[in-house]
């Protein structure tokens, strides 16, 4: 294993390791290409946890103007899902709320 992955969490049955330096994504050793913006965003959302579209905004894009991010960021969580259902791993969304991120062998853990 490369020495600047870091273990970051477990969801599901997948292990999910994180460069942070070079901002790379892995899911059981596999990589998962992210700009920037998408390896925050997945940052956020570990270890599986609801996250407000606030907290989403304010952390990512440094700024507490939901109204001119909210798109823009749903931009870039369909960017995820796409390249992390392959993984077995998905983003709902949480009506008005946030994100989650889980496996998709778990129920949702929120309907």
């Amino acid at each position: 294993m490369d020495p600047r992955r870091l273990f970051c969490d477990t969801i599901g049955s997948h292990a999910l390791m994180c460069d942070d330096g070079a901002m790379k994504l892995f899911v059981d050793e596999h990589p998962v290409e992210c700009s920037r913006l998408e390896y925050l965003i997945v940052k956020l959302l570990l270890p599986g946890r609801l996250v407000t579209d606030q907290r989403l905004v304010q952390e990512v894009y440094r700024s507490t103007n939901l109204a001119l991010y909210i798109e823009p960021l749903g931009k870039h969580i369909e960017r995820l899902r796409k390249k992390l259902q392959p993984c077995g791993l998905v983003i709902p969304r949480v009506s008005k709320y946030g994100y989650l991120l889980h496996s998709v062998d778990e129920q949702s853990p929120v309907s």
